[in-house]
Order: structure tokens, then C-alpha cells, then sequence
């Protein structure tokens, strides 16, 4: 699941493909139709464009009793591979809503992607939608609080006992307990903090003629094992969103959003071939369909199923 950037981040650390689809494309059931009040949604980490595109084929469309309804597509996500997309107009949104920007690594990154879609006969263009980083950090940290309250008090019920610190990963310890501080009236803020930013998103891309827009999906090259870890309540956080800023964005605006895995870092002694560091791309609500053509596009033009790191698992 994908509540902040759980499908992109992974994707972009490993060199994969991930897909984070719009909120309400694909069933959450069958005891809820939603995960974290509609910020996490489902899908899948794949080598190729064409295995992602099957696999939503196969597991999307309507939920009964769902507030949100993706539109279907015109015809099967894995025929969008057959097909290049038009000319798109592209948003280079380099900085993140919170301030990060993107480190030497990145910014290469988001250099061969440009040039990669203006040979491709895209045009791409520095441009960011304007959004209130602060708010939407704290309207996120309330909703997730809140929704890991409610699942740790959901185990202690099946459990008939209530659940010990021990038991838990120090991280959602802390976060339950905030979550059951949380006034309703800042969960209504919430809401509508991210309202705004998927009304200013999309107001972003019709004022500009864009068809989405293109980021870093880290803002720098993948961290060492424990660096952003559960165990460390008083670092994650701000590890989290300076590592890859532009991601939660798109749960809570319910937009689709894909990691391809278009740049890896200059070769060094611990990392012989470089590491990866997935580029990503975001677009208005239900367009999934052109997001996967572009992929496919990206993926013909620049493969990657050859890389593999030192120790890998066919």
C-alpha cells in the first residue's frame, strides 16, 4: 500500500516501476473502503511498465459503498503501452511543498529525464504549483496519528487486552498516542487542507496547459539501512520528508502517481554500478491511462530490465 509513498519510494530506491493510483481505483475490502481516510491506496512494486499495467487491469474498478470512484479507462491500461502518448506539455516541479530541494544526484536526475522527453518531442517546463508545505505536513501527521490510533485500538479489541508499548515499533507507539489527542476539529482541517491542494493542482496544470508534472521521487540518492527507521521517533519524520518530499502530496490530493527508474547516481566503491534514484511523474486524478503510455514510452527509450544489483533474486 501507498498511504505516503510506500509503492514510489521502494520503486525508486530498487530500480523498479511503481504506481501509485488514484484514490478509489482499486478496492480496499472487503471490511473498508478506504485506508487512512482515503491517503493510502493499493497497488504494486514491478520490474516492467507491462506487468503494473496487467496488474490494474485485473484489480480495479468500483467498490460497493466507496465514496470515491475512479473514471474507468477508455480501453485495458496494458493497450496504453502500445501506443505513445501525443506531445505532452511536462511541469518541472523541483522544489518540494515543504522547501526540500532536490541534491547533485537528484538534479542529474531530472536533467537526462528532460532531455530524455524533449528528444521523446515532449516540452518540459520549470514550473510549481503553489501549496502551504507546513500545512499539508501537519494536516498528514494528525490523519495518519489518528488512523494508527484507531488500528492499534482495533487490535487491542480482537485481542481483548490492550496492546504494550513493547509490542509496538517506538515510531507507531508515539504516533497512536498522539493520534488519540487529536481534536475532530483538526481532522476537519485536515480535509480540507487537502482539498485545497488537489484544487490547486489541477488549477496549476489548466492554467499552464500541463498534462503533469515530473519530479524527483527522492530528493536524494537512497540512504543506508536504518537511517529512516521505526526504532528512532525523534529523527523519522523529518528524515522521511526531506528523503522523498514530493510524494505524500499525491495521497492526499487522491492524484495517480508513478516512480520510473530513469537515473542512477555516479558509481562509487560501495555502490559499483551507482544507485538508483527514481524520477517521478504525477497527473490529474484518473489518468492513469496516460501516465502508463508514458511509461511505456520512457521504458522503450531508456530500459532497464539489464540492471541488476550484486545480489539479486530472478
Amino acid at each position: 500500500s501507498d498511504g505516503g509513498g510506500s509503492i514510489r519510494i521502494p520503486a525508486a530506491c530498487c530500480g523498479l516501476f511503481g504506481l501509485k493510483p488514484s484514490r478509489g481505483r482499486i478496492p480496499m475490502g472487503p471490511g473498508r473502503t478506504e485506508g487512512w481516510n482515503g491517503l493510502s491506496t493499493v497497488h504494486a512494486v514491478s520490474r516492467s511498465v507491462r506487468d503494473s499495467a496487467a496488474l490494474l487491469d485485473v484489480s480495479h474498478g468500483p467498490e460497493v459503498g466507496s465514496r470515491y470512484h475512479a473514471p474507468p479507462p477508455s480501453r485495458p491500461f496494458l493497450a496504453e503501452l502500445d501506443h505513445d502518448p501525443k506531445p505532452l506539455k511536462i511541469a518541472l516541479w523541483r522544489n518540494a511543498p515543504n522547501g526540500t530541494q532536490p541534491d547533485a544526484d537528484a538534479e542529474a536526475g531530472l536533467k537526462f529525464t528532460a532531455e530524455l522527453l524533449e528528444r521523446l518531442g515532449h516540452t518540459v517546463v520549470e514550473a510549481s504549483p503553489e501549496m502551504d508545505g507546513a500545512a499539508l505536513g501537519k494536516a498528514a501527521l494528525f490523519t495518519i496519528s489518528a488512523n494508527i490510533a484507531a488500528m492499534v485500538d482495533e487490535r487491542a479489541r480482537t485481542l481483548g487486552r490492550n496492546i504494550r508499548e513493547d509490542e509496538l515499533e517506538p515510531v507507531t507507539f508515539q504516533m497512536a498516542n498522539l493520534g488519540r489527542t487529536v481534536p475532530m476539529v483538526e481532522l476537519a482541517h485536515a480535509n480540507n487542507t487537502f482539498q485545497t491542494a488537489a484544487i490547486a493542482y489541477e488549477r496549476f496544470l489548466d492554467a499552464g496547459g500541463f498534462d503533469m508534472t515530473l519530479s524527483a521521487t527522492l530528493a536524494r540518492a537512497p540512504e543506508k539501512l536504518g537511517v529512516m527507521a521505526l526504532t528512532a521517533p525523534d529523527t523519522m519524520g523529518e528524515a522521511v520528508q526531506t528523503f522523498a518530499p514530493h510524494c505524500a502530496v499525491f495521497n492526499q490530493m487522491g492524484a495517480p502517481a508513478m516512480s520510473v527508474p530513469l537515473h542512477w547516481t555516479q558509481p562509487n566503491p560501495a555502490a559499483p554500478s551507482g544507485l538508483p534514484l527514481g524520477m517521478m511523474f504525477g497527473s490529474r486524478y484518473g489518468t492513469e491511462s496516460l501516465l502508463l503510455s508514458l511509461a511505456g514510452q520512457l521504458e522503450r527509450a531508456a530500459p532497464w530490465a539489464h540492471r541488476k544489483p550484486l545480489v539479486w533474486v530472478a
